[in-house]
């Protein structure tokens, strides 16, 4: 996928109350959810891709998501482009 072209950025929640992302680029929808999206940024952390957040953030995270999993391997792969 380009830069040049659109995504539909929307949200939605499950029956569950999870909240769920949905990205479209006008031939196929992906669903993700937040707790994904969190878990990744959490990856792109640990591997130095992004600054370091606060601990107390991502505690903060953890109990309000109690599936979120903030102690992730540091043994990860990344593919990078």
């Amino acid at each position: 996928m380009t830069q040049n072209q659109l995504i539909e950025k929307k949200h939605c929640e499950n029956v569950d109350g999870t909240l769920v992302f949905e990205l479209n680029n006008g031939q196929e929808t992906l669903g993700l959810e937040l707790t994904t999206i969190l878990q990744m940024v959490r990856i792109a952390e640990r591997q130095h891709f992004i600054p370091p957040l606060e601990e107390k953030w991502w505690n903060q995270l953890q109990q309000r998501y109690p599936e979120l999993q903030v102690d992730i391997d540091e043994h990860l792969q990344i593919k990078n482009k």
